[in-house]
């Protein structure tokens, strides 16, 4: 009698790809926690409750931009998107380069 070759098993791949994927994003997650961590231990990110537009200055000056979107967007809570935080940072940024020249 011949040996019956059995196909892998679809859901042991998926579990597996499953799997690697959400140790990519822990691993993403916890980076970004120490990196805001480290941020508000040198004073450029704020402790909870105390944005202001000084701070996304200050991260913008840093190179944070990513980071001073999610600042801008914690000062005006839902009022606006991400797209629109994204704009108004873009507009401080060109501000701030102006002032530098």
């Amino acid at each position: 009698m011949q040996d019956i070759i059995q196909p892998p098993d679809p859901f042991k791949a998926l579990s597996i790809i499953y799997l690697f994927t959400a140790c990519i994003f822990t691993i993403g997650r916890i980076y970004s926690l120490i990196k805001i961590a480290w941020l508000r231990k040198k004073g450029i990110y704020p402790l909870k409750g105390m944005e202001s537009l000084e701070y996304v200055k200050k991260l913008l000056t840093q190179g944070e931009f990513a980071l001073a979107i999610k600042c801008y967007r914690k000062i005006y809570g839902n009022n606006i998107s991400l797209k629109g935080a994204k704009e108004s940072v873009l507009a401080i940024k060109s501000e701030l380069e102006n002032n530098n020249l």
